[in-house]
Formats: C-alpha cells, structure tokens, sequence
C-alpha cells in the first residue's frame, strides 16, 4: 500500500513538474522571442529592458497591440530603456481640523440665582434645588 502511495505521488510531481515547464516562456538564443498567451508588447519590452514601439517596428508590426500566440518577435538589443516608474504614493492627509467651541462645564443654577431655585422648588415641590443647571 505504501509503495503504491509512494509511486502515485511521484508521478503526479513528475505531471506537475512537466506541465509547468510546458507552460513557461520560451526564449530563444540571439534575441528572439516566442509570444506565449497573455503577453503584451508591453510586457515583453519590460522584460528585455527594450522599448516596445522598438520590438514592434523591428518586426514589421502594423499594429503594436495585435500579437499572436507562438508568434516569433525579434529582440533587439537593449536600448537603454526603462519602464515608466508607478507613481509615488501620496501622502496622507492631515488630520481633520474641528472648530474649537469653548467648554463651559455645567453650573449649579443655585450659584447664580440660589434665592430663586430655593423658592421654586419650595413653591412646586423640587426634590432637590440642585438639579438647576445653568449651563446645559
């Protein structure tokens, strides 16, 4: 049982392994290039350090934005090119700022109008003259 386990395993590290070479780019000796799926001239020039419009006009290309799979693109050599860089993050912004409205904390009424909140609350029948605030 674990011979057959040991060799099922083998064998699908040997599948894996030959379809990821299967599926890497191919590059060939002396600047050519083999277009494989999901490519772009873009992408290609990025890789070779070559200027896309470059590739495109060295290989006759009408139009720079219509390659073929398997299709065969001469690289020439490095022109000194390099990919436009990605924009520099911006930095954050600052801090929000809120209007400053003075604190005034809440005052007893009675430190203002003592007499007055004493009489009411004997008139109406407060429990307490002190739940008066001034301020609220």
């Amino acid at each position: 049982m674990a011979k057959l386990l040991r060799r099922s395993l083998l064998l699908a590290v040997l599948v894996l392994t030959l379809l990821l070479v299967a599926g890497a780019t191919t590059v060939l000796a002396d600047g050519y290039h083999i277009v494989s799926a999901g490519e772009t001239l873009y992408a290609i020039g990025r890789r070779y350090g070559v200027n896309p419009y470059t590739i495109a006009s060295v290989n006759n290309l009408a139009n720079p934005d219509l390659i073929w799979v398997g299709q065969r693109l001469y690289i020439p050599s490095s022109s000194g090119w390099q990919a436009p860089r990605p924009p520099a993050p911006r930095p954050p912004p600052p801090p929000a700022q809120y209007p400053h409205y003075p604190y005034y904390p809440p005052q007893p009424a009675y430190s203002r109008y003592e007499y007055f909140n004493y009489w009411y609350c004997q008139a109406y029948g407060c429990p307490n003259y002190y739940w008066w605030w001034y301020r609220q």
